[in-house]
């Protein structure tokens, strides 16, 4: 009864403000308020539709009864510094959301951090753009079931149409053996990197349960004042540390460019030449952009205009600034458009910006390992990791940013905000990638090694580097525990500022310090651990990690990345009611989202992205043959 009445007063006060005002909802009030005063004296059976409104912060209230009994419903939207307050509203029809929203704002005192907004459901349209990407989407099916066709028609037939290998790129059915098949690497050095599928994979299913937490924070959680004690428990880690996952997709993205690259560049005798580096930057762009490109279609046009809900307009998450900025994104430049700033169409294309700068400029460092010496080379690596702590630590000195991402402190404003200063620019994040670089440095020089055929490139140091982890009886197992121990210090050390959150736990100095050093110790760590395994050491943990059950995931876990945002903001946003945010429900929605993410990639990967990389190596090859 207090929270009917509390709702009562609230209403109350806002139905006299707009009366005030001699507004045209003022009869509709008055009506409301008389039903429900019959209603709590027991004269009506009838429910009022006031009492549909929410009784208190993050309380939404009965949508669908509100609706039905002829009211508006709109959502009472505030945020005090990061934290998110709704509270669903049941007002007469003849009440405009402006109104309402101007008459809650006049009661705020000047001054106070508190703006009201009033938000009305979303029930949009497909529209135009909806559309085509329902018949654009309709067409690539098509195609896939075109391609199963003449892969089952004629497969074992030599003469085939002269479109049969553009249309069975599309073919469904091959490309879904294509997605369980092994890959067979030319040697045997190289099925070392077999250990890295189950890294791509466990990465990604740990971006989504950091993003299990963190997205959830920006919608109705009714008991949102228990966060931080759920914070203190150790588990959570888990969730705040997922940071880590992306470096350790930069790592990867690094080793196999160093690797892959000045193998090429090594085979070629250092003359790659202008038309050889522009392969390997078409390359890069036509692995990534057809199916980025279809996701931004399917965010902008589709995913936003097929569901509705009290908090369905919190879907605009995913697409905000993407009106004005959507070409960013395929500059590969979002992180720094507009103003030097950044922008948030899709939401999570930052990281795709960072990796592909990361490419533009990587062959520079690839350019000067090969042509200069040796040392030159890993002096360079140490000048550029030296760099990337100096950058990082001033900037976080500069602007006070704390080492938990979650405080206050870190988002003061737009100018001044940890994610647009520091989370999203690559001269913050490249150090993890350039560690990747040197590792598959390192690695190409051990497969030579083991090809028992003179090394035209000899390195010192990666061949100490080798011998201390492969030949020598501990050094396996101690860089292995070593790396454990860097990764273990580097997550558990953000737990004292997560478990008091807005409080200073460590001085501005030791923040500083370690936001310019957390991403160098984890990333040694890492190549601690996966280095051994590379080197084909420690049999039992690379025979788990190189199973063949992790191979179908990593293939899918560029689409499943694109695709999680849609899925688990959609899943928030389409929810009526409030959430309790505890360890159970985190677990729930953590399954949901990686069982709905990952079985959403199999069709994009299988119609979008497999089919574009077929026709990119067709025409590839093609280009090469006609140059010979």
């Amino acid at each position: 009864m207090e929270k009917v009445l509390l709702s009562f007063c609230l209403l109350l006060v806002l139905g006299m403000r707009i009366s005030n005002a001699e507004s045209e909802c003022d009869a509709g009030f008055l009506q409301f308020f008389n039903s429900t005063i019959q209603f709590l004296k027991g004269n009506s059976q009838e429910a009022a539709p006031l009492l549909y409104s929410g009784k208190g912060p993050n309380d939404l209230g009965q949508y669908r009864s509100c609706l039905r009994s002829g009211g508006n419903y709109y959502v009472l939207h505030n945020k005090i510094q990061r934290i998110s307050n709704f509270m669903g509203l049941c007002v007469p029809q003849q009440c405009s959301g402006q109104e309402i929203e101007a008459s809650l704002n006049s009661l705020v005192p000047d001054g106070a951090p508190v703006t009201f907004k009033v938000n009305s459901p979303e029930d949009p349209e497909l529209g135009a753009g909806g559309k085509f990407t329902i018949f654009l989407s309709l067409g690539l099916i098509a195609l896939a079931v075109w391609g199963s066709v003449l892969d089952t028609k004629y497969q074992e037939l030599e003469r085939k149409p002269f479109y049969f290998e553009v249309v069975h790129a599309f073919a469904f059915t091959n490309n879904f053996r294509k997605l369980f098949a092994r890959r067979q690497p030319g040697t045997n050095e190289s099925k070392t990197l077999n250990c890295l599928n189950a890294v791509r994979a466990l990465s990604m299913t740990w971006v989504i349960l950091g993003h299990s937490s963190t997205f959830k924070t920006n919608f109705a959680l009714i008991n949102i004042e228990e966060a931080p004690e759920l914070m203190q428990r150790l588990w959570f880690v888990l969730c705040y540390s997922s940071i880590f996952a992306v470096d350790t997709f930069f790592w990867l993205g690094g080793l196999l460019m160093g690797y892959l690259t000045l193998s090429e560049v090594e085979k070629r005798r250092g003359k790659l030449g202008v038309a050889g580096w522009t392969f390997v930057y078409l390359h890069r762009l036509l692995r990534i952009l057809p199916l980025y490109m279809f996701m931004m279609l399917i965010y902008n046009f589709f995913v936003r205009r097929i569901g509705s809900g009290p908090l369905w307009f919190q879907t605009e998450i995913m697409t905000q600034h993407c009106d004005e900025y959507w070409w960013s994104n395929f500059l590969f430049l979002n992180n720094f458009i507009p103003n030097g700033r950044g922008n948030r169409c899709f939401g999570i294309g930052w990281y795709l910006a960072n990796d592909m700068q990361f490419f533009w400029f990587s062959p520079i460092i690839i350019i000067v390992y090969h042509n200069l010496a040796k040392w030159i080379g890993w002096l360079f690596k140490a000048t550029l990791v030296v760099a990337g702590v100096v950058i990082s630590t001033t900037l976080a000195s500069e602007y006070g940013f704390t080492t938990s991402i979650a405080d206050n402190r870190n988002e003061q404003s737009e100018d001044t905000n940890f994610y647009y200063i520091m989370y999203t620019k690559p001269y913050c994040r490249y150090i993890p990638y350039v560690l990747g670089l040197y590792c598959g440095f390192v690695y190409l020089r051990y497969t030579k090694m083991k090809s028992l055929q003179p090394d035209s490139h000899p390195d010192q140091v990666a061949y100490f580097l080798i011998n201390k982890i492969r030949n020598t009886k501990l050094g396996a197992v101690a860089s292995f525990m070593l790396g454990i121990a860097f990764i273990s210090f580097f997550i558990l050390a953000q737990r004292g500022s997560y478990s008091h959150l807005n409080q200073e736990v460590w001085t501005p100095a030791q923040d500083a310090l370690f936001l310019g050093t957390y991403r160098l110790g984890y990333s040694l760590g890492l190549v601690m651990v996966m280095m051994p395994l590379l080197l084909n050491r420690l049999k039992l943990v690379y025979s788990i990690l190189a199973a063949p059950l992790w191979e179908p995931f990593a293939k899918l876990s560029f689409a499943c990345f694109l695709v999680h945002f849609a899925i688990m903001i959609g899943l928030f946003a389409a929810e009526e009611g409030s959430f309790v945010f505890n360890g159970t429900n985190l677990f729930c929605d953590w399954v949901m989202a990686n069982t709905l993410s990952w079985t959403a990639a199999i069709p994009l990967s299988l119609i979008v992205e497999v089919p574009f990389m077929t026709l990119e190596k067709m025409l590839f090859s093609k280009l090469k043959n006609g140059k010979s």
